[in-house]
């Protein structure tokens, strides 16, 4: 009965994402919809919330930044090999402060959370894109 609760849940939860998207509201709905997702599958007590969410969002500026300071333009056919090299050692580079990112918050969280949580902070993550993806194809199908 509880599973059954849970799943009538998300399917409201997702619906109501996709519907918002749709008119236009969706960026701040699907965070919202986001923060209640992981909250409820790492089984945050309120006083873990309290001291997650402003890390964690913190977290996620700084990925940005770095995506952002790392907009890879593509190189086409005619590039030179120096202009290939430049990209894929930008890449490279990009990769490797995500990653520096990642330890340094990963060892941030544990100050506050034991690593099953923040094990299932990552296994979280990845449903949601996983959910939100099957909802955007169920629509773009109807």
């Amino acid at each position: 009965m509880k599973f059954l609760k849970i799943i009538i849940f998300f399917g409201l939860i997702f619906s109501t994402v996709i519907m918002s998207a749709q008119n236009g509201g969706g960026a701040k709905q699907l965070q919202a919809q986001r923060i209640a997702f992981i909250t409820e599958r790492m089984n945050l007590t309120p006083e873990e919330a309290q001291q997650f969410w402003p890390l964690y969002n913190q977290f996620n500026e700084n990925l940005k930044q770095i995506r952002q300071a790392y907009q890879l333009t593509k190189v086409g056919e005619d590039a030179t090999d120096d202009q290939v090299e430049k990209f894929l050692l930008s890449g490279f580079d990009k990769d490797q402060k995500e990653i520096e990112l990642k330890k340094d918050y990963y060892l941030r969280l544990k100050k506050i959370l034991n690593v099953r949580k923040i094990q299932k902070l990552f296994r979280a993550e990845v449903e949601f894109r996983q959910e939100v993806i099957q909802q955007l194809k169920k629509v773009g199908k109807s």
